[in-house]
């Protein structure tokens, strides 16, 4: 049976759709040739998913090479180093051709819609009742209704135009804007590499081997953020869990929805290379519920703590004191939003925090370093919930 990696086929694809006819529609006819500049947003948005699935590709390798034989992991890089070098061989000729054979299509289709629209055009009234004329008199209805047909029945002259005028322009690729489409696309193809490179040098160099005795039966445990790691691995410290943390990865796949995908892809595709168990941990907001599927993959949410400011993210785990030494130590880390309220005709005023989006990492540096095990306490419960799903696997 073929091995199957999800997540770097769909990186590699990813990559590939910016060559395919859709994303050339979007930018050299939507955007540049008819200058629709809310279409901006369609591209960003394509190349923000490929920049996820980059990150998904990133975690798989790390996957791969942490949990699989040495005949899996030669597999995937002999596949990876494939795609690579096909992407490599990209030029700026071969690009035009892509384009040739866009405008083709697109010109042929518009002279087959201008055509049925010609057609439709000679087969209305005046093109085949007056066809043989010049000029024909037709009547003036809007006279009509001001005289009320008092004058009789007004007629105007109308010119006879036997021919069809056409007004669109062919939606067709530009190819002065060549050199910023490869100029993006290289870019793209630049952010791939640097993802892949390093493993693949490795590789290369033949210093990546699989270590079963070591990984065989090692669960993985998914989370949102890209912080999660070294929290766990902090609390861990803390807490004198650190032995523990050695029983399972921690691989972060940028988000809810990306371990959705996790979830939809190993449920439809129960096919496991060796026994492994994964845990998808989700951060307290999601609101997911708890879910089992054969034993081997989990869907958990991370325990919500009320007392705690802050409400979303993992960083809900932390507690009161944590956050006002945070604010005091760098008033940028936390946002403060405050509400009124009128309840039963009485003002409320009430406020929640928020870590600030641009200063999670650094908050996320500061209380690795600085935190005490009062301030990751609540991690406990994370750990529990982990230890509950692999007590029976533990030596």
């Amino acid at each position: 049976m073929e091995n199957l990696f999800a997540f770097t086929n769909i990186a590699i694809n990813s990559f590939w759709g910016f060559k395919e006819k859709r994303f050339i529609e979007l930018y050299f006819v939507d955007l540049k040739l008819f200058k629709n500049k809310n279409y901006v947003e369609y591209i960003d948005n394509d190349i923000q998913i490929f920049r996820d699935n980059l990150t998904d590709l990133s975690n798989e390798i790390v996957q791969i090479i942490g949990t699989t034989n040495q005949e899996t992991i030669n597999d995937y890089f002999t596949k990876l180093k494939g795609y690579i070098e096909r992407i490599n061989q990209i030029t700026k000729e071969e690009l035009k051709e892509y384009i040739a054979e866009f405008n083709k299509e697109a010109y042929d289709n518009f002279t087959e819609n201008v055509k049925k629209e010609e057609e439709e055009y000679f087969k209305k009234e005046e093109r085949t009742k007056y066809k043989h004329l010049e000029e024909y008199e037709n009547v003036n209805y809007f006279s009509l209704l001001i005289s009320r047909g008092r004058f009789g029945t007004p007629n105007i002259k109308v010119t006879n135009y036997n021919y069809f005028c056409i007004e669109k322009t062919p939606p067709l690729a530009d190819l002065i804007y060549i050199d910023e489409y490869y100029e993006l696309l290289m870019d793209l193809k630049s952010e791939l590499i640097e993802k892949t490179k390093e493993y693949i040098d490795k590789f290369d160099k033949g210093e990546i081997k699989a270590d079963l005795s070591k990984f065989y039966n090692k669960a993985i445990v998914f989370v949102e953020g890209e912080n999660d790691l070294k929290y766990f691995t902090k609390a861990a410290l803390e807490l004198g869990l650190d032995k523990f943390l050695e029983n399972f990865y921690i691989i972060q796949r940028g988000g809810y929805r990306n371990l959705d995908k996790i979830w939809e892809f190993f449920k439809n595709n129960p096919v496991e290379i060796i026994s492994q168990k994964k845990i998808l941990l989700y951060d307290c907001d999601t609101t997911k519920q708890n879910e089992d599927f054969n034993n081997y993959l989990f869907k958990r949410t991370i325990p919500f703590i009320s007392k705690s400011p802050i409400s979303k993210g993992i960083e809900n785990l932390f507690p009161q004191e944590t956050i006002d030494k945070a604010i005091k130590y760098k008033p940028d880390f936390i946002d403060k939003h405050e509400h009124k309220s009128i309840i039963r005709g009485k003002e409320e005023n009430t406020s929640h925090f928020e870590l600030n989006k641009d200063e999670k990492s650094n908050f996320c540096e500061w209380v690795c370093e600085y935190g005490t095990k009062d301030d990751f306490e609540n991690f406990i419960g994370v750990f529990k919930l982990i230890y509950e799903i692999l007590k029976d696997d533990l030596k």
